[in-house]
């Protein structure tokens, strides 16, 4: 089942906000009553998983990424035409060979972050391969397995 809407893109004022959309609250509602509702969604026909959030006051909000609104063609004040549903699929992080070696051969890191959320060993993949020289991935590699060793998110 999924669920249709039109709202208008937000983006607050200073450095580094999201552009975001709010949920209508009998939407999120039928998606579901966690903080964190995992869903397929689309945003002027253009398709991503992402999850809806918690806000201020019980709020619901879905973060909308510059790839998505290039694709679509809109920006922060358009009102867009919005399709979400409930992702149920097992969400699954795609590694990276080298973290993979990596792993293989710290097992109390690999432990730690088979442990990890979605979210959280996306983070990692994410930093990892956002590196610019193979000097930098590698420092990477590094730091993220002494992170996993310790037991420790990449943030918060």
């Amino acid at each position: 089942m999924s669920e249709t809407f039109r709202t208008t893109l937000i983006r607050e004022d200073g450095v580094g906000t999201w552009t975001y959309l709010t949920v209508p609250p009998e939407v999120a509602a039928r998606l579901g009553t966690a903080a964190r509702i995992p869903v397929v969604a689309e945003v002027e026909g253009v398709s991503f998983t992402s999850s809806v959030m918690t806000g201020p006051e019980q709020s619901r909000y879905l973060v909308v990424n510059r790839s998505v609104r290039d694709q679509a063609g809109v920006t922060e004040g358009d009102t867009v035409a919005v399709r979400l549903r409930a992702d149920t699929a097992e969400r699954r992080v795609e590694a990276p060979a080298d973290l993979v070696e990596a792993l293989a051969a710290a097992p109390t890191a690999r432990e730690t972050y088979e442990a990890l959320s979605y979210s959280r060993q996306k983070e990692y993949v994410t930093w990892i391969e956002a590196a610019k020289r193979p000097e930098t991935r590698q420092r990477r590699l590094v730091k993220a397995l002494d992170l996993l060793e310790e037991g420790r998110a990449l943030k918060g």
